[in-house]
């Protein structure tokens, strides 16, 4: 109930009969679907570190987990006063087809070693394998493969919202898609200063 009603807030002026302003796109709702599903991958990363021996690296790990929980929060409660489900029955990013100049790319993913080869997967997102190897490694391997992998994670979150801020029509998607993408690109900028003091070998 709450969650709704702070979502209605943010998603438009509130009347007797709800919100009437920024009506939501398929293009706000398939993001708050697919961005729950790509924030929920980047949390269990994080749970991974929760005995890593850098403080400096729990500490990221900590952060990181905190700001997207509180981000899926948000999007579910956008979802919540739409009225519209939490996963959606598209395929993931079908979202970023729809509209002008759309011809069915979603932009190029930051890297296909991390990711699925099936093509309607969301950018930046891990393979199990991967995830399943941060979960086994330890100490600096650990730490390295961490690093690479939530790099290449929020650098497809960068390439998410960034599109939904440019062609949400809700003013809280669009807030909300840019401030995700300031926040990520500088947690890119702090994570690439962590790896390159990393001395081990790469961990892939």
């Amino acid at each position: 109930m709450a969650a709704g009603v702070v979502a209605a807030v943010l998603g438009g002026r509130l009347t007797d009969d709800g919100p009437v302003e920024g009506r939501p796109s398929a293009v706000d709702v398939g993001f708050a679907q697919d961005m729950i599903s790509h924030h929920q991958q980047a949390v269990t990363m994080s749970d991974t570190l929760a005995h890593q021996d850098n403080p400096r690296l729990r500490l990221l790990a900590e952060q990181i987990r905190s700001n997207q929980l509180m981000e899926i929060g948000q999007l579910q409660g956008l979802l919540m006063a739409w009225g519209e489900p939490l996963m959606g029955a598209a395929a993931p990013m079908e979202w970023m087809h729809e509209g002008p100049g759309r011809t069915g790319s979603h932009g190029s993913h930051p890297s296909h070693e991390t990711t699925s080869p099936d093509e309607t997967v969301m950018p930046g997102m891990a393979t199990q394998a991967k995830l399943n190897e941060l979960n086994e490694l330890t100490g600096s391997a650990q730490a390295t493969l961490f690093l690479r992998l939530m790099i290449r994670h929020h650098q497809g979150g960068v390439i998410m919202a960034t599109d939904a801020a440019k062609r949400a029509s809700t003013p809280a998607v669009k807030e909300m898609a840019q401030r995700m993408a300031f926040v990520q690109v500088e947690e890119i900028d702090r994570m690439r200063r962590m790896l390159g003091d990393e001395s081990t070998p790469s961990a892939r």
